[in-house]
């Protein structure tokens, strides 16, 4: 199955706080993602990052295009 979203080792640091740190995240052709979790978990900063509106302080996000956001 064709990998649609790929994040790999993504950090956001945010005056040196880390508020988001996903080491691994595929989503596939046919699959759903829900993100959910508590205010301030980072659900808004890995969409702001994903949408390429928020630099990563490290990592890379690849999208099904070859078009990657990297740091």
């Amino acid at each position: 199955m064709e990998t649609l979203l790929e994040i790999r080792d993504l950090q956001v640091l945010v005056e040196n706080n880390l508020i988001l740190n996903i080491s691994e995240l595929q989503v596939k052709r046919g699959e759903v993602l829900v993100i959910l979790g508590p205010n301030g978990a980072g659900k808004s900063t890995l969409l702001l990052t994903a949408a390429g509106l928020q630099k990563p302080s490290s990592g890379s996000i690849f999208f099904s295009q070859n078009k990657g956001l990297a740091n």
